[in-house]
This record gives C-alpha cells, sequence and structure tokens, in this order.
C-alpha cells in the first residue's frame, strides 16, 4: 500500500449497507456491532438512524454514500438563547 509522506493508514470505508449487514432488531445487540466497526454514536442518535430508519427507504436513498469513518459525535451544552436559534425539522 502506498501512503505519502506524512500520512498514515486511511480508515476504513463505513457504508450504510456495512452497518445494515450487521442489523439486528435489538438495539442492544446491533450498537456493539457498530462500535466494532469503528461507529461511536451515542446510544440514542444510533438507534434512531440505524434502528429506527431501517425500513425508511427515502432515508437510505440519501444515506447509503455516506462514508460513517470521517463522522465525529461531540455533545455541546446549549443554553437557552441559543437553543432558540436552533431549528429542528418537524414532520407534522
Amino acid at each position: 500500500m502506498f501512503l505519502a509522506k506524512g500520512s498514515g493508514p486511511r480508515p476504513m470505508t463505513i457504508r450504510w449497507t456495512i452497518v445494515q449487514g450487521l442489523y439486528s432488531p435489538e438495539v442492544e445487540d446491533h450498537l456493539p456491532r457498530g462500535r466494532a466497526l469503528g461507529l461511536y454514536y451515542p446510544l440514542d442518535v444510533f438507534e434512531q438512524l440505524f434502528c429506527d430508519l431501517h425500513v425508511n427507504a427515502e432515508f437510505v436513498t440519501v444515506a447509503r454514500f455516506v462514508n460513517r469513518s470521517t463522522v465525529e459525535w461531540e455533545d455541546t451544552e446549549l443554553s437557552s438563547v441559543a437553543l432558540r436559534r436552533v431549528a429542528v425539522p418537524r414532520p407534522y
């Protein structure tokens, strides 16, 4: 494998199909399988993305090309003023 000078090996590409190939209806089973791939999502986010949307064809069409190995999560506390500026899409 050729690496540019000063660079390390690239992380494995983690696509939707790889994560869904490990799917289990129980999030407690599916989460450790995802973490073994290198997905370090908070439990509630992981459950929404990879369990609740498992059969949503529209979401799969968009999400299947995202390389999950490049996604990083960061928890941030927001003040009530900052929360007023956050837009939350509402499905109703």
